[in-house]
């Protein structure tokens, strides 16, 4: 488990070898560049190296190809949702992504499949237009009356067409209108009044909610106008088929569009990467960061250019360190838990190693069913083969399921308790059997307390180492381990009966008192670690949050042993128990296990974050970011590598 030592570097070079650098530099792929500086930009003549229109037409392009992506994408066959959840990238070699941008006129085709789309989407307008049409005219179908009429009139009659409730027929008798069509809602009317009475009638037809129908555009009859309307559509569906034909030909190749997007993107990052250097009229320099133990190689890099000379440099103080994490193979796929609460800075410990067993044990007690761990571990090896992209994820999920098997052995738990359903199993169950949390829940209780006192000594140990590392011994001292030491000795002392070691407790106190703030001024000091000593309270709270881990561990129980009480009771069933009882057994307990497996996730997950870490750790870190060949969909291999 470690942070990885990195160097500061300062790279020059003439501009005639820039491009060729910078590619190589792309294919090593282990220097993480960063931003000059506008600082260092002052203290140069900065030639104008480059017109903006170039990394323009760059990003245009990028974001071109990823608009047709996501079209083509959906005349491909979908993927299933734990595939799209992790979807991983293929690999590709430099060399074959290179050939892929070469024979394809990329312009071209672009230029094409816009048009496509283009047309696609003027057809989708106008038959969405015409469909709502459609809609409108449906219920004037039965309408013999040219439409144009309600618009100009008809000699001395005005025609109205509107929209009433059925409740209102009877009280427009008086009024002289014909009924065309209705639906559930509304009957469709058209009324006839001399222009002299027209006033009068809307008048009266205000008071009914009387919604009139306007025909703007209109000429025909509405049976006419819909035929016609039917006929342009039928047209434009034709059309868009025949585009939708174009596409799915061009989804055949999705792939290759996909290369030149990251292709695009890789050249697009190259240009980032020279904006956040510096240009002279005839050279270039650039700032970045490098693993110590690549440094050797990149000097190498660097010595096959005439005019590339690398120095290192120091950090600036307080300077934003790039963090890379390396551990072993087994606790690696926890490095994506400590992401997500964040890197830690270059001064920290990488908590990963010490929190990977933790959180596996915490998990398995709360989830406490063996049988649970076996089906864990099982699906969690099966999702690993088959969706590579999720490994780190289902990797901790099968050594969360490789303890839960401990735990549940020990505590009895195989599918709740399933020897009530299958009395041979009692007599193998009893073999590991140490006790049964549903019987003797303060055993449980004891053992979540103890796990979480151990957690959060070695937290403070982790702290104290450091500080040290950090070359601060006596702040250490006076924090961390007098906290340990209180910890330890006040609790001893209390369940002994042994005095010294309470005057022990009494004096790590003081220490913690007088010298923990650290401040010159001594009332200062000492009311800061009057403060500190009080924040201890803290501890207590802490401590009682393990006792989530006996919580869910009795859920994961009850909730089991409920799955079994119900299937017994339908088993009772004749015939029909014999179908449901499996089903209920089955379904139940898959539902238990998806349930309890968050839960338990989740929550010791959380004593990680908030228990654990707060005893050292400040997270904060940024990324090491190496310059290289990186796309959405594929991972480029290049000679380097």
């Amino acid at each position: 488990m470690a942070v990885i030592p990195v160097e500061k570097v300062y790279i020059t070079f003439h501009k005639s070898e820039k491009e060729k650098i910078l590619e190589t530099l792309q294919d090593a792929g282990i220097l993480h560049v960063s931003d000059i500086g506008e600082e260092v930009r002052k203290e140069f003549d900065v030639y104008d190296k480059k017109e903006e229109t170039e990394q323009k037409a760059l990003e245009d392009k990028v974001k071109n190809l990823a608009r047709i992506i996501d079209v083509l994408e959906k005349y491909t066959n979908p993927k299933g949702f734990l595939e799209s959840l992790f979807e991983k990238k293929e690999e590709v070699s430099k060399k074959e992504l290179l050939k892929t941008v070469n024979t394809i006129n990329i312009d071209e085709k672009l230029e094409e499949l816009n048009a496509l789309l283009q047309d696609k989407s003027f057809l989708e307008t106008r038959l969405k237009n015409l469909y709502a049409q459609l809609e409108f005219l449906r219920p004037w179908a039965g309408l013999n009356l040219p439409l144009e009429t309600f618009t100009e009139g008809y000699g001395r009659i005005k025609f109205l067409a509107g929209k009433i409730k059925a409740k209102y027929l009877d009280e427009i008798k008086d009024i002289p209108f014909e009924k065309v069509s209705e639906d559930s809602k509304f009957i469709y009317i058209v009324v006839a009044a001399f222009w002299e009475d027209l006033d009068e009638i809307k008048k009266k037809l205000v008071e009914i909610e009387f919604e009139q129908v306007e025909f703007h555009g209109y000429k025909y009859t509405p049976s006419n106008e819909l035929a016609l309307i039917e006929k342009e559509i039928e047209v434009l569906e034709d059309e868009r088929r025949f585009i939708d034909k174009f596409l799915k030909e061009h989804a055949e190749n999705l792939s290759i569009y996909r290369m030149l997007h990251d292709y695009y993107v890789s050249i697009l990052q190259r240009e980032l990467v020279d904006e956040k250097g510096v240009e002279t009229e005839s050279a270039t320099f650039i700032i970045g960061w490098v693993e110590k133990r690549n440094f050797s190689k990149l000097e190498e890099i660097l010595n096959n250019f005439e005019t590339a000379t690398l120095f290192k440099i120091k950090p600036e103080e307080g300077e934003e360190v790039p963090i890379f994490l390396e551990n072993e193979k087994i606790a690696k796929p926890f490095e994506s838990l400590v992401k997500l609460y964040g890197l830690p800075n270059y001064r920290e410990v990488d908590p990963t190693g010490i929190m990977a067993p933790f959180f596996a044990i915490f998990f398995a007690l709360c989830l406490t069913d063996a049988g649970y761990g076996i089906v864990l571990m099982l699906l969690s090896y099966y999702l690993m083969k088959k969706i590579k992209a999720g490994y780190d994820l289902f990797w901790t999920l099968f050594i969360g399921g490789f303890f839960t098997i401990f735990a549940g052995a020990i505590t009895g738990g195989w599918f709740g308790d399933i020897q009530h359903l299958w009395h041979g199993f009692g007599a193998f169950r009893d073999k590991f059997l140490l006790f049964d949390p549903m019987n003797e829940p303060m055993k449980f209780f004891a053992v979540a307390l103890g796990l979480g006192y151990l957690q959060i000594i070695v937290g403070f140990l982790v702290g104290f180492y450091k500080k040290v590392k950090n070359k601060a011994l006596w702040d250490g001292i006076f924090n961390e381990i007098s906290w340990i030491g209180i910890l330890i000795s006040l609790p001893l002392g209390i369940y002994l009966k042994i005095s010294l070691l309470n005057y022990i407790a009494l004096g790590f106190s003081v220490l913690i008192l007088l010298f923990s703030a650290g401040s010159k001024n001594p009332i200062v000091r000492v009311l800061k670690g009057a403060y500190n000593l009080y924040g201890g309270i803290g501890l207590i709270g802490d401590l009682l949050s393990y006792v989530r881990l006996m919580a869910l561990g009795i859920v994961t129980a009850g909730i089991a042993m409920a799955v079994n009480i119900l299937t017994k009771l339908v088993f009772g069933i004749p015939y029909l128990g014999y179908i449901l009882a499996p089903l209920i057994f089955v379904g139940g307990h898959a539902f238990s296990v998806f349930v309890n497996v968050m839960g338990a996730f989740v929550h010791s997950l959380r004593l990680q974050y908030v228990e654990f870490f707060s005893k050292f750790y400040e997270n904060g870190g940024k990324p090491f970011i190496p310059f290289s060949w990186k796309g959405k969909y594929y991972q480029v291999k290049t000679q380097e590598e």
